[in-house]
This record gives structure tokens, C-alpha cells and sequence, in this order.
């Protein structure tokens, strides 16, 4: 057997055409690489969110639901603007294994271009906002967010080569530098004039800052050329269509709501979306993402790629499903302590979201297993479907039940939606529609048990206690984890996300024990 077949066989990393690592589509040592990439992401992811969760609650301390509400409007444009027109250069550089610095040029082209024609986009509506919502102030906010575009175009594709290879600390410490800079500034901004300003310069500060760092961790010169556009531009067409219609999904309901309901009331509900996908997505994002490299060097071995999938279902759904039901559970007493008495309202809608949140998180892998396989197409049509249940139910729930309607309407749609993923894995694998509930059977019993727990716990004591808060998030952990384990021993110790955390565990043991002895 030669050197190559046998690395194949072990699933190891071989060398390219142009030197660079790629991977075989073995399940050993990729598995590894790629479990490895997803915990260091989950660290940067936790860092990153611990640092976003203490300026959130310091800003919303210093700050009005009516200014979280104005930068709301803003930032949703941008976005909502960002998404229509993105090329997906970080997908591109993954999907293609081999990339050479004609391809990299004409996708930085292809990012500079677009970023250019965005803040175009936000400049001119500027005055039409500004009408549209009765405020003048948004005419500047506009101008200056417009920024932000201009400096994402120039992000260095070659930055994503790391992800690429399964190599993420450069992530890990870009995303947490930038984020501390934002952080800071905010802050900084927000104590000494308390004004909606620091919201805006932080979002600046960040993008700017990130851009920044892609090229002092990954040296680039890049040069304007379009060159192997027939190469990339297949494929980040259907990526492109994509983020147009995910766009309109996540980010007009801010926009519904801030015409409908007003700035306080958007600005509640988009505190309270953003607070329930951290809880939900905060560990399960990072695995879904480092998944998506491991797919695209799997492209050849469709059942490898399907069996990872409900892996990281797995994976996901243990994560996942215990944060976001808890946060649910615990919302009323942690808003009050820790945002105040005019922010109580955003616990309303994290107990209507979290559930059908929790439930859609166990299927963010599915848009990088479909685009794996070539079935980006797939993705498109779940987002249009999306769009056209989603955006009549947030309009009739906001015009007729207000706040707490909209917030029920985004619940039943991400519930929708969750049953749309079901069906996009069934015609890929042709497998049954069930198979990624099954994936996630045992963490679903678990995190029963640990809701009953939790609300005994606030039955006994339903007041706003900062100990007997900690008190019940820790019995819930407990409950959770106990149950989680033993439901895993009587499947017979499954391979799994409990294995790999308990030989993590007996590994640092060992560790531990090697060092107190010497």
C-alpha cells in the first residue's frame, strides 16, 4: 500500500498540488481535526459572547430601549443589505480546495465591488428612513454605518484559508481582539455621554477591526481583477440567492416591528432575539461551522458526510437545547437583576422564543452539508419558503397582539422552518425525515427532566433572588448532566458528545494527576 493510500485509509491529512494540506475523507484523524476546530471555535465563541452579554447589560443600564430600538433600524438596514448581496468569499475559499491568487484577486473584487454598491445603497436611503420612521437623526447614522460595507469589502479572502485547513486559533483570536477593541470603545462612549452613539461606533469599531486583523495574521496583496469569475461564480451565485432571502428572513421583522409597534418596542424584541440566540446558538454555531470543511473534504463519500451530519445534530442538540430551555425557564428573574425594570419585557419574549429557537439550532449544519453536495438550490427554496410564511405572521401578529404577537409569530415560523430541514436531509440522503430527532433523542429527554426541576425550583421561590437564581441554574445543570449520562449508558455508551466529553475529562484527570505527582 502506498504512503497516500495508507494516509487515505487512516483518514489523514495528504499533500496537494500546491503543497497545501487537503483531507481524505477517513473518520479518524478529520474527525479529530474537526471536533478540535469546533471546541476551539466554541472557546472564541464564548469569549466573543461573554464579552458581547457584559456590554449588552452595560449599555442597556446606561442606554433607553428607545436608543437600542433607532440603532436597531439602522444596523437591520445594513444587514438586511449585507445579506442581499453577499458572495459567501469565506464559503468560496472553503469549497475550493485548491485556490490560486487569480481566484483569491477576483473574489476580493468580487467583496470590494459589493461593498462599495451597499454603502451606496445605505447613504442614499438615509433620507427615506429618515421620513419613513419619523426621525431625523437616522439621515447620520445612516452615513456613518454605510462604513462598515466599505470595510468588509476589503477583508482578506486568504484569511479563510485557515478555516479551510481546520486551523482556527487564528479566528479565535482575531474575533476575541476585535471584539474586546468594540467592547471598550462602547463602553468608553456610553459612560462618558450616554448616547445611542457608542452602539454605532462599536458595530464600526468591529468591522473595522477584524478587517484589519485578516491581514496582519494572513500578509495579502490583492489586485483588482475578475479572471476566474466562471470559476467562483457559479457557485457563489447560489450562495449569493441564499443570503438575498435569509436576509429578509432574520433581519425585516426589526424593520415590521420599529414601523408598526415603535422604537421601544423593536428595540425590546430585538434584545430579546439576540439574547435567546445566544443561549441557543452561542456553542452550537461553532460546531456547525467547523463542520462545513469537514464536509467539503468528504465531497467524494456521501454516507461519511450524512453520519457526520446527524453527529453534529448530536453534538448540537447536547449543547444546545440545555441553554436555551434554561434561559427560558430562568428569564423573568435574570432580566430583572441584571438588565433592570424597563427591560422586563424582553423576558416575555424569551420564553416564547427559546423553545422553537433551541429546536430550529439543531439544524444550522444544513445549509453546509446541502452546499457540500452541491445542493445549494435546496437551501434557497427552504429560505423563499421561509420568507413567505414568516413575514405575514410577524405583520398580522405585531398589527393585532403587538410585541408578544410578533414574538409568537418568529416562534412558529423558526418551528416551520425546522420542519423544512427535516425534509431538505430527507431528499438529499433519502434517508428517513426523522433520522436528525433521533440524533437528538437522548439531550431531548434530558432537558425534560431538567425543565421539570427548574420549575419546581422557581415554584418554591418565584422571587428575584441573585442567590437562589444561581442556585436553581446550578440544580438545572446538575439534573440536566446526570440525566444526559445515564440516558447515554443505557444506550449502550454510544460514540457521541458525551464520549468525547468524558475522555476529555478522564484526559485532563490524567493530566492533572501526572502533574501533582511529579
Amino acid at each position: 500500500m502506498s504512503a497516500a493510500a495508507s494516509n487515505r485509509a487512516k483518514g489523514e491529512i495528504e499533500p496537494g498540488p500546491t503543497g497545501e494540506a487537503t483531507f481524505s475523507p477517513g473518520d479518524g484523524a478529520l474527525g479529530r481535526r474537526i471536533a478540535k476546530g469546533a471546541g476551539l471555535m466554541i472557546a472564541g465563541q464564548f469569549a466573543v459572547r461573554t464579552l458581547g452579554i457584559l456590554s449588552t447589560v452595560i449599555l442597556a443600564r446606561l442606554l433607553t430601549p428607545t436608543d437600542f430600538g433607532l440603532i436597531a433600524i439602522v444596523v437591520s438596514a445594513m444587514q438586511l443589505l449585507n445579506g442581499f448581496t453577499d458572495i459567501g468569499i469565506a464559503f468560496s475559499v472553503i469549497k475550493f480546495q485548491h485556490t490560486n491568487k487569480s481566484d483569491l484577486d477576483t473574489l476580493f473584487t468580487l467583496s470590494f465591488l459589493r461593498g462599495l454598491f451597499v454603502a451606496a445603497i445605505l447613504i442614499a436611503l438615509g433620507p427615506f428612513a429618515s421620513e419613513a420612521f419619523d426621525d431625523d437623526r437616522l439621515v447620520l447614522l445612516f452615513l456613518v454605518i454605510s462604513l462598515c460595507p466599505l470595510v468588509t469589502g476589503l477583508q482578506n479572502p486568504r484569511f479563510f484559508e485557515f478555516e479551510r485547513k481546520l486551523q482556527f486559533s487564528p479566528q479565535f483570536w482575531a474575533g476575541i481582539a476585535s471584539k474586546t477593541f468594540s467592547v471598550g470603545l462602547s463602553i468608553a462612549i456610553a459612560v462618558a455621554f450616554r448616547t445611542y452613539w457608542a452602539l454605532i461606533a462599536g458595530v464600526v469599531a468591529a468591522t473595522c477591526a477584524q478587517t484589519a486583523f485578516s491581514y496582519v495574521i494572513r500578509p495579502y496583496h490583492p489586485r483588482l481583477t475578475l479572471k476566474s469569475f466562471g470559476k467562483v461564480g457559479g457557485f457563489t451565485g447560489w450562495v449569493t440567492g441564499i443570503s438575498f432571502v435569509a436576509a429578509l428572513n432574520n433581519k425585516i421583522d426589526v424593520l415590521i416591528i420599529a414601523k408598526i409597534a415603535g422604537q421601544q418596542a423593536s428595540g425590546i424584541f430585538n434584545v430579546g432575539v439576540q439574547l435567546t440566540e445566544m443561549a441557543s446558538n452561542e456553542l452550537s454555531e461553532p460546531i456547525a461551522r467547523a463542520l462545513y470543511p469537514g464536509f467539503a473534504a468528504m465531497q467524494e463519500t456521501k454516507e461519511n458526510m450524512r453520519l457526520v451530519f446527524l453527529r453534529g445534530v448530536e453534538a448540537i442538540a447536547f449543547v444546545s437545547l440545555p441553554c436555551a430551555i434554561g434561559a427560558a425557564l430562568v428569564a423573568e428573574p435574570l432580566i430583572a437583576l441584571a438588565f433592570g425594570e424597563k427591560w422586563r419585557q424582553v423576558s416575555g419574549v424569551i420564553e416564547i422564543l427559546a423553545p422553537a429557537v433551541a429546536l430550529q439550532s439543531l439544524f444550522l449544519s444544513s445549509q453546509y452539508f446541502a452546499m457540500a453536495q452541491g445542493r445549494a438550490v435546496l437551501i434557497f427554496w427552504r429560505e423563499l419558503i421561509f420568507f413567505f410564511v414568516r413575514t405575514p405572521l410577524i405583520i398580522y401578529g405585531a398589527i393585532h397582539f403587538g410585541l408578544l404577537g410578533a414574538a409568537t409569530a418568529y416562534a412558529a415560523a423558526a418551528t416551520a422552518q425546522s420542519i423544512l430541514n427535516c425534509f431538505i436531509y430527507q431528499r438529499i440522503t433519502r434517508r428517513p425525515f426523522v433520522d436528525p430527532i433521533v440524533s437528538a433523542q437522548r439531550s431531548l429527554l434530558a432537558v425534560a427532566t431538567m425543565a421539570i426541576a427548574v420549575a419546581f425550583m422557581r415554584a418554591m421561590n418565584p422571587t428575584d433572588s441573585v442567590l437562589f437564581l444561581l442556585l436553581t441554574i446550578l440544580v438545572g445543570a446538575i439534573v440536566y448532566c446526570a440525566s444526559a449520562f445515564t440516558l447515554w449508558r443505557w444506550a449502550g455508551r454510544p460514540r457521541g458528545a458525551e464520549s468525547r466529553l468524558v475522555a476529555l475529562t478522564s484526559a485532563l484527570f490524567t493530566e492533572v494527576g501526572v502533574k501533582s505527582q511529579a
